[in-house]
């Protein structure tokens, strides 16, 4: 969307008025978690119709979304720098599928790192997909699988590492984003 309203002069507009220069892209990023709330909400109304049944308590399962809604704000911030770099959105949706598809299929988001050859279980088990994965499914009461990495950090610190994943994302990618945002506001 940030590409579209780039080429469109919306954010033209946007930067004749008197406000900080990250209030655009900052405010991007929150609508787009606005957008993740009403996802998660309706992708945990639908896992529970089909019969998934967190056991750990409420204040961890909130404590899962709440994880899983932070995560998605930091990925935000990646999709902020690449549709403030590529400026055609189809560009922008096409990088982002190829990063999401491989990130979360070389993950255990959907299969057990165990059955892959042992070279992918190492990248698979330290993704970050695959430590949300993990920290989401211990918040939730479910057991998690590790194949060779079992004992590792991530294996055994999900939480702590998602959260080191998130930090270092953020820690990149906005000011990444809003020098990228101010740099084109000059041309």
């Amino acid at each position: 969307g940030l590409a579209e309203d780039m080429t469109k002069g919306l954010i033209d507009r946007f930067r004749s008025l008197p406000i900080a220069r990250s209030a655009l892209v900052i405010g991007r990023t929150l609508g787009d978690s606005t957008l993740n709330i009403v996802v998660l909400f309706v992708m945990g109304l639908a896992g529970f119709i089909v019969g998934w049944r967190p056991t750990s308590g409420i204040w961890k399962i909130s404590l899962a979304f709440l994880f899983l809604l932070a995560f998605g704000y930091a990925l935000s911030w990646v999709g902020i720098f690449a549709g403030l770099s590529a400026r055609d959105a189809r560009v922008v949706q096409n990088m982002s599928f190829l990063i999401t598809f491989s990130l979360t299929f070389l993950s255990n988001a959907f299969a057990p790192t165990t059955g892959m050859p042992h070279f992918l279980q190492y990248f698979a088990e330290w993704n970050p997909v695959s430590t949300m994965v993990a920290a989401c499914r211990s918040l939730f009461g479910l057991q998690n699988h590790f194949g060779v990495t079992a004992g590792s950090f991530p294996s055994e610190h999900p939480l702590t590492m998602s959260l080191v994943y998130m930090i270092v994302i953020m820690a990149i990618f906005i000011p990444l984003s809003v020098r990228k945002y101010n740099n084109s506001a000059k041309k």
